[in-house]
This record gives C-alpha cells, sequence and structure tokens, in this order.
C-alpha cells in the first residue's frame, strides 16, 4: 500500500521504495535478453542444429528427436510444480529466488556448451550423451525459469507498477529470441558447425552474465515463510480446478491449439525454405518480420481492445491467420504467385502480426478464469490456473516435435538433408585441421573415395573402408553422401610475408588436379576451404532443394500451413461457441465479486481489544 504526507507528497519511505522499483525494473526485465536467447537456442534451433549439423542414422536422429523433444518437454511440464514447490519453500540470506536464478542460470549454460561443442562421439554414443545433457538441461533451465518469473511479484505489489514490469520484461523476453532467430538464420546456412560452436559460447555467456546483474542488483521484498498447508502445485489441485470451473477447462484446450498452431510454420519455417526457395542465409528477412509484425501487434492491441470487443478480435484475426497461412501454402504452384523470399515474409506478415493479436486475446480470455473460478467456487486460484499456461505450453511444444519428426521422417526431408550435414561437417573438419601437410592428406584421400563413388562402386563396401582409413575414419565421412561432398568447391588461401591473402577457388574438390595442391613455397603460407556456395554453385541446392520430389513438398506444406489453420480454427471455435466471458459478463462477474466481498465484510465480528489484567 503507498503512504503519502499530509500534502500529497510520497513519504520518504515510499519515496526509497519507488527508486528501489525503478533500479529493479530495468534490472530484472534486461536479464530477460540473455535467457530468451538462451532458450530459443535450444527450444527453436537444437532440431536444426542435429538435422544439418550432425550426421546421423534415421533411426538415431527419430530416436534422439523424440527423446528430447516430446518426452523431454512432457517430463518438463511435470517437472514445473517440483521445482516450484522446491523454490517456494527456500528461504536463504541471498533471497528465495535469486540463488535459484543464479544456480540455474551457470548450469543451464555448462549444459548448453556441452550440446554445442561435444562432436566427439558418434552414432549411439552420440545420441545417448545428447539424451543425458539434454535432461540436466531442462532441470537447470527449469530451475532458472521458475525463479525468475516467481520473483516478478515479489518486486512490487503495485498494480501499476506490476504491470509496467510485466510489460518491460516480456518485451526484453522478445529481443532476447529475435535476436537469436537473427543470428541463426543470417550466419548458419553453409557454416552450420562453427556458426553453432562460436555463437553458442558468446549466447551462455550473455545469459550468464545478465542473470548474475539480476541476481546481485535486484532487491527482493522480504516476505514471511508460507504458514500452514503445502505450498506448491499439485497435478490433483489442477485437475480439482478443471472439473469445477468449466471456462478455465475450455480455455486450456483454446490456449493448446493456439500453441500449436503458432508453432508449426516457425519450426518448419528454416526446412520450407530451404526447399523451396535454397540454402542460404536469406531467410533472415522471414525472421526479420517475424520480429517486426509482433512488435507491432503487442503495440497496437491497447487499441484494439478499446474499440472492438474480443470476440470481434479473434473472429477477424483468425480470419487474417488463415488467409495469410493458406498464401503461403499456394506459393510456387501458379506463375503469377511464385514462392520467393518477398512472398514468404508478406505472407508470414499476416500471420504473425493475426496470430500475436489473436493470443493477446485469448490470454486476456484465459485470465479471467481467475475470477469467474472465485465467483463459482469461493477461491482464486490464482496460482493454480497460472501453472495451467506453462503446462499447456510445453505439451504443446511436446505435439509441434511430435509432428515435425514426422514430417521429416516420413517425407524423406531428413535423410536428404544429411547431404548438407555432411558436407557441413566436412567443412568443419577441414576447417579445423591446422597443418597444410594433413589438409592436403585429407583432401586426396576425399577425392579418391568421391571418384569411386561416382564411378559406382557399392556404398556399404566403401564404407567399409572409410571406416578403416586411418585418416578419415576421424571425419566421420558417410558413403552415401560423397557426391555431396564433391559438389563442394575447394578454396585456396595464400598468406604472403607481408599480410597479403589472396583466396582462389580451385573447382570442385574432386576435380582438383595433384598438382594443384601446394602446402607452401619460402615465406608464403596457403590454408585450404571447403565452401559449399559460392559464385555459380551451391552444393546444398544441389543436394536437397533440388532432390526434393513432389511428395515430400506437399506434406511439408501441409504440416507448415494446413494443419495450423486446422489447429486455429479449434482455437477460434471454442472461443466463440463455448467460452462465455465476455465484457459484459465479466463485468456482471466483478460486480457479483464485489457485492459479496462487501456483505463478508459487514458481516465479520467486530474484534475488541482487551488490555490483560495486571
Amino acid at each position: 500500500m503507498q503512504t503519502a504526507s499530509s500534502s500529497g507528497v510520497p513519504s520518504s519511505t515510499e519515496a526509497c521504495r519507488i527508486r528501489q522499483f525503478n533500479r529493479n525494473k530495468w534490472f530484472f526485465s534486461v536479464g530477460g535478453i540473455g535467457r530468451d536467447m538462451a532458450y530459443t537456442l535450444v527450444a527453436t534451433f537444437l532440431l536444426t542444429y542435429l538435422q544439418f549439423g550432425v550426421s546421423m542414422t534415421l533411426a538415431q536422429f527419430t530416436t534422439l528427436a523424440l527423446l528430447i523433444g516430446v518426452v523431454g518437454r512432457i517430463w518438463d511440464g511435470i517437472n514445473d510444480p517440483l521445482m516450484g514447490s522446491l523454490i517456494e519453500n527456500t528461504h536463504l540470506r541471498w533471497g528465495k529466488f535469486k540463488p535459484w536464478i543464479f544456480i540455474g542460470a551457470v548450469l543451464t549454460g555448462l549444459f548448453t556448451l556441452g550440446m554445442f561443442l561435444m562432436r566427439f562421439l558418434t552414432g549411439w554414443w552420440f545420441v545417448a550423451y545428447m539424451i543425458v545433457v539434454y535432461l540436466l538441461w531442462e532441470a537447470a533451465f527449469t530451475m532458472n525459469d521458475i525463479g525468475y518469473w516467481s520473483m516478478l511479484p515479489s518486486l512490487t505489489s503495485v498494480k501499476s507498477e506490476r504491470d509496467q514490469l510485466s510489460m518491460l520484461t516480456v518485451a526484453f523476453a522478445a529481443v532476447g529470441a529475435i535476436l537469436t532467430n537473427g543470428i541463426f538464420s543470417l550466419f548458419s546456412a553453409g557454416n552450420v558447425v562453427r556458426t553453432y560452436t562460436v555463437w553458442s559460447v558468446v549466447i551462455v555467456l550473455i545469459f550468464i552474465a545478465m542473470q548474475a546483474m539480476t541476481s546481485i542488483c535486484c532487491k527482493e521484498t522480504p516476505r514471511p515463510p508460507s504458514s500452514g498447508g503445502k505450498s506448491g502445485v499439485s497435478f490433483r489441485q489442477i485437475i480439482g480446478v478443471l472439473r469445477k470451473n468449466d471456462q478455465a477447462l475450455w480455455m486450456a484446450l483454446a490456449m493448446l491449439t493456439y500453441y500449436i498452431s503458432n508453432g508449426l510454420l516457425i519450426t518448419l519455417a528454416y526446412n520450407l525454405y530451404y526447399v523451396e526457395v535454397g540454402y542460404d542465409g536469406n531467410i533472415f528477412l522471414f525472421v526479420a518480420v517475424y520480429g517486426v509484425a509482433n512488435v507491432v501487434a503487442n503495440f497496437l492491441y491497447p487499441f484494439f481492445a478499446r474499440r472492438f470487443s474480443r470476440r470481434k478480435i479473434l473472429t477477424v484475426s483468425g480470419i487474417v491467420a488463415m488467409v495469410g497461412y493458406f498464401g503461403i501454402f499456394a506459393l510456387g504452384w501458379f506463375d503469377f504467385l511464385p514462392f520467393s523470399l518477398f512472398t514468404f515474409s508478406a505472407f508470414g506478415l499476416f500471420v504473425f502480426f493475426s496470430t500475436t493479436v489473436f493470443y493477446m486475446a485469448t490470454v486476456v480470455n484465459f485470465t479471467n478464469c481467475v475470477e469467474y473460478n472465485e465467483y463459482i467456487t469461493g477461491e482464486r486460484n490464482e496460482a493454480l490456473i497460472s501453472t495451467l499456461r506453462p503446462f499447456v505450453a510445453k505439451l504443446s511444444d511436446a505435439t509441434k516435435y511430435g509432428i515435425q519428426i514426422l514430417v521429416l521422417v516420413l517425407s524423406g526431408v531428413y535423410l536428404l538433408s544429411q547431404n548438407i550435414s555432411t558436407i557441413e561437417s566436412q567443412k568443419s573438419f577441414l576447417a579445423g585441421i591446422e597443418d597444410t601437410h594433413e589438409q592436403i592428406a585429407y583432401v586426396e584421400r576425399v577425392q579418391s573415395y568421391i571418384l569411386r563413388a561416382e564411378a559406382g562402386e557399392d556404398a556399404d563396401a566403401l564404407q567399409a573402408e572409410l571406416d578403416a582409413d586411418t585418416v578419415l575414419s576421424r571425419y566421420q565421412l558417410k558413403a552415401e553422401n560423397l557426391s555431396a561432398v564433391g559438389d563442394c568447391h575447394l578454396f585456396r588461401t595464400e598468406k604472403t610475408a607481408d599480410g597479403q591473402t589472396t583466396q582462389i577457388d580451385l573447382g570442385e574438390i574432386a576435380a582438383v588436379p595433384f598438382s594443384a595442391l601446394t602446402a607452401g613455397e619460402g615465406e608464403t603460407t596457403y590454408t585450404y576451404e571447403l565452401y559449399i556456395s559460392g559464385e555459380g554453385f551451391n552444393a546444398g541446392n544441389a543436394n536437397f532443394r533440388d532432390r526434393v520430389d513432389i511428395g515430400a513438398r506437399l506434406t511439408l506444406r501441409a504440416a507448415a500451413c494446413l494443419l495450423p489453420i486446422l489447429f486455429l480454427a479449434v482455437a477460434l471455435w471454442v472461443q466463440r461457441r463455448k467460452f462465455t466471458i465476455d465484457e459484459a459478463k465479466y463485468e456482471q462477474i466483478l460486480s457479483k465479486l464485489e457485492a459479496r466481498h462487501a456483505a463478508q465484510t459487514e458481516e465479520a465480528p467486530e474484534v475488541t481489544s482487551v488490555e490483560p489484567n495486571p
């Protein structure tokens, strides 16, 4: 409660509290940039990294993706209440939340590096290693995540300040997600391994530094330990609320179907773009449209909310989004509507802007279930109802992951993408060889195997030789992908003693004559590098985009565009037909609750203090 002097000026205590809040709001919200950069790196790009940067068999990829993408996400949703209970019962000198925020950030950073830097294992050993590290990452990030969001209400109890803090936190979190999307969309194509190696380190350092800033510089409001009863949230309590609160149950379904709809295009966007447009970094424009549309929609939503009912906002935004999805599906089938970066981004703008507006109206509907719960049961149960949203979000993530894996595997897109992962890996291996003589030995041996593969030798026999080859066995080269490596060009960088450098394209690696390979002349040094794309060639396109058949393209399009329409239609139908708390009914509920509270206050017995007898 705010206090002020008789003149209306805040008291010194209140002025001090306001200064502390103004300090807290920036140290807390800005810390969200690093958090969402790290989360987006794993949640959005781990599967892309595994698909395009790591060589695995179909069985290995499917097993790994299902375990970390589906089972891992379900466990994460189950783990949230457990971590919430642990944090709720923490009372340390450093605070209730800050220890978990910082420790969770450090552990999350270490496990993140473990996923993207450790490439020494192969095959099923790599699968087992990644499963273990990913589950540890999930536990560590949950520790940080629950601590961070639970700390927000402790920073202020003033509604206007809490709204401001929430807005800043969500805005800076969006900045973090957009930055990570931009980095990897711009730099990863043609340089996957190096991009993930370098930027994972950078993002982890930013994450830990920003969470350390939040932990050190934010000051929690001291709160007494909870007394009586159990703290935390249990699934039995959640189920109990849903059984009584039909509106919360319907909104949980609406949120689930919305999250699935909204996530499918994003998770499949890179494959869709690489298949239809090409393997390059220009998808950055599409990601930029995604970021700008989200920011603008968030900014304009209050304007829409003041002029239109939520039902109308949901209907119009839902229809516009469906038009955008269908527009993307229709690209490329007609001469007047080609599939290009521009058309993809233009229809993406319709989708991203409209789905953001749809989401914000959905969140308001979901939040109103708290007052409805108090109206029908006499208890608000804010924590229980609020827990539903992250749980539903993680359940939807598991569903999206499952759909994505099925599409990539059943369409054959994953197997073709292994051509790209092979050439990306070989590019990284060659760049990591420091000695020029060893680089030349690598090139000579790879040339011989490529020529034999192109001559029609048996792939199994070649693979057996590759595995036994003392030079190439360490480079994880697959016989079935040799032709893809052969489409890459070999570049030589010549550096003279005075620091002048010259780069020469020697042509396709298999066609480079031995006479063109040299370890150095005098004080001139030579370095060799594989290039996946360049002027007049693109090995990624030749071995991925140009080899995807019509069936695979249709499957990918349907999953990225038509399934979202279906799930979004369900979310819209639920809120139009089953959700009954419109603006008028919500005001009626508030009026009745206010009257109930007033009546309870009047009926409360008056407490008279009695002086104790001496």
